[in-house]
């Protein structure tokens, strides 16, 4: 058996080209699922906010129907009465 002699420099060549294939692939990878992760913050920040906001109005309405003028004096005159 003759042992066939190795070429160093292809060697080199081809393993540090599969390597940046590795590397390319494994980037485009990474990139493709942070913008995944950014478009999902996106959509539950602005979930968030909407409810924030459903919540402020259903909260700003129930503070304008209690603070009404007959509401207030009523509850002077039970306090007035202890």
């Amino acid at each position: 058996m003759a042992q066939k002699e190795i070429d160093f420099e292809k060697e080199v060549d081809r393993v540090s080209r599969k390597s940046n294939i590795d590397i390319m692939r494994l980037e485009y990878s990474l990139n493709r699922k942070v913008r995944n992760l950014d478009k999902e913050i996106n959509k539950l920040t602005k979930q968030k906010i909407k409810e924030f906001d459903n919540a402020k109005k259903s909260t700003k309405e129930f503070v304008d129907e209690e603070e009404s003028v007959p509401t207030i004096e009523e509850y002077k005159k039970i306090l007035d009465e202890y």
